[in-house]
């Protein structure tokens, strides 16, 4: 147990040290994503889920609030895979160009409880325009005991411009995950880095 938290520590110092002392590429910044999130199962295919993000880069003046309202769909659960899918409302504020309302579906696939792939898409609708967003990850977990101690890989994108890089963190108990995603931006007229912390709290 304590070589998988100091295995996990020394990872996300190893990739929060790497991010910021690059010399090819600007460092973009830490970033910051606080999120709660609840549901209330309606039976065993469908809950009701609500979740607030808050998303802050000091560095870029960066502060945006998202909240989602909606349901998960399990279209497909067995005792070894499941697949859900669940479409959102919503609101943004602070995006780029304006406040606004956003639609969004997510998709989760899980296998054996070890292997996961959440994928979700955005569109951002505000003052006349439009804004894509999505969020690409993909992990392998290790449960130890109450606790759960993930490893993968991430990518986001608004509209054409896409940044990825590696992850890890750990869910402590059913309430509460930690994670350190460190991002690597991919076109020229951003390119960069940053690392960002996200904490999720689950009721």
């Amino acid at each position: 147990m304590k070589k998988l938290i100091s295995t996990m520590l020394l990872t996300i110092l190893c990739l929060f040290f790497s991010a910021s002392a690059g010399e090819n590429f600007n460092w973009k910044g830490c970033e910051y994503s606080i999120d709660l999130s609840g549901s209330i199962p309606v039976n065993n295919k469908i809950s009701f889920r609500g979740d607030l993000t808050y998303f802050k880069t000091p560095l870029a003046s960066v502060d945006q609030t998202f909240i989602y309202l909606g349901f998960d769909y399990a279209l497909y659960s067995d005792s070894v895979h499941s697949f859900a899918v669940g479409p959102r409302l919503g609101t943004v504020s602070g995006w780029f160009e304006g406040d606004g309302f956003l639609t969004s579906i997510w998709t989760n696939y899980n296998s054996s409880k070890t292997y996961n792939v959440f994928v979700e898409f955005d569109v951002y609708h505000y003052a006349g325009n439009r804004d894509y967003y999505g969020l690409y990850l993909a992990d392998y977990s290790l449960p130890v005991g109450n606790n759960t101690f993930l490893f993968g890989l991430g990518m986001e994108n608004v509209n054409e411009n896409v940044w990825l890089g590696p992850r890890t963190g750990a869910r402590f108990g059913e309430h509460f995950i930690l994670e350190g995603r460190y991002w690597y931006f991919l076109p020229e007229e951003i390119k960069g880095h940053s690392f960002r912390t996200v904490a999720i709290l689950i009721f």
